[in-house]
């Protein structure tokens, strides 16, 4: 019977060492946690796209960025950071992507010859800032008259889809986070320039530009410029690399330019510059602002993003991507 007692006894207590071992997580905890997912989009006739989601971050929760992957033509990944920008680096939990396959060379299909420039639009002169106006013939231009250069269609969790009509592409973004996807080309120092209609638009929503992506599949790291609907743009530098729960850090806070035309309906050409250290921000052609960030320097790679943080879906029509590299 005292043996009986004593069996009891220990069992108790490794009961209770168990129950304790693992602390319930709270709701915040939950909340911010980022989960990543590499998968391969459909292929093409060039090398396969891929797509890297993260879930969603809810606004009363630690802003998260997000992450993408990439491949010859590459489907991005979500970041969940608000409009909220902040001086100091913003955490954001992610798991980092299970290893997969390199993707196929990116640069092989890279254009090596100079591809002439359409007009911007049939509107007044250029501004004199303008880099389109003094650049010459671009190193590669796609007019987005079909898919060869993006991984098409929806990603497996349902962030982001790509479709092609009437010489547009359609990136559609379906939740709250900002969700990318990156094309074929790199470069070291460039000027990339992409002209996007929004048809619908509110406040928060935003698009732009993922670049000096250094790895292509993983698509952890590089800077997002963007604007939103109500014309403020702004400059971040997403780090996902630093586990377990990555960096953004704002290089530019949001803030309205009326170089940047707001609302529904508008058309916007934005331009991400980069020599060196030196980025420089345009929009419609006129300088937004300039700054200095060597995090980023060597070959990358770019792409689209876009968030819907104030639609449940925010589509933007993309009408074409225009590369320059720099000497």
């Amino acid at each position: 019977m005292k043996r009986m007692i004593a069996m009891l006894a220990l069992l108790g207590l490794v009961l209770t060492a168990c129950s304790t071992a693992t602390p319930t997580e709270t709701d915040t905890q939950i909340a911010t946690r980022v989960s990543q997912i590499l998968t391969n989009m459909p292929t093409t006739t060039k090398p396969g796209p891929q797509v890297v989601t993260a879930t969603s971050v809810p606004a009363s929760a630690t802003k998260a960025p997000g992450t993408q992957a990439p491949a010859s033509p590459t489907v991005g990944a979500p970041t969940a950071t608000a409009l909220q920008a902040t001086a100091t680096p913003v955490q954001a939990t992610a798991t980092k992507p299970a290893a997969t396959a390199a993707p196929a060379t990116a640069t092989a299909t890279k254009a090596a010859t100079a591809v002439p420039t359409t007009p911007v639009a049939p509107s007044a002169t250029l501004p004199a800032s303008d880099p389109r106006s003094t650049l010459g013939s671009a190193t590669w231009r796609d007019a987005m008259e079909n898919g060869n250069n993006w991984p098409t269609g929806e990603d497996p969790s349902g962030y982001t889809e790509i479709d092609f009509q009437d010489g547009q592409m359609l990136f559609t973004a379906n939740k709250p986070v900002d969700g990318w996807r990156l094309t074929i080309p790199s470069a070291a120092n460039f000027y990339l320039e992409m002209t996007v209609k929004t048809e619908k638009c509110l406040s928060y929503d935003r698009w732009g530009m993922f670049v000096r992506v250094p790895n292509v599949s993983a698509a952890n790291q590089g800077y997002l410029f963007g604007i939103n609907c109500n014309g403020a743009f702004a400059l971040r530098k997403w780090d996902g690399t630093t586990l377990p729960k990555g960096t953004m850090i704002t290089l530019m806070d949001w803030k309205v330019n009326k170089a940047v035309n707001a609302g529904a309906g508008k058309t916007n050409r934005i331009g991400f510059m980069a020599k060196g250290s030196k980025i420089s921000l345009y929009a419609n052609g006129v300088l937004l602002g300039e700054v200095a960030d060597a995090t980023f320097t060597a070959d990358g790679h770019f792409g689209v993003f876009a968030g819907a943080h104030s639609s449940s879906s925010l589509t933007i029509a993309v009408d074409e991507m225009v590369l320059w590299e720099l000497p």
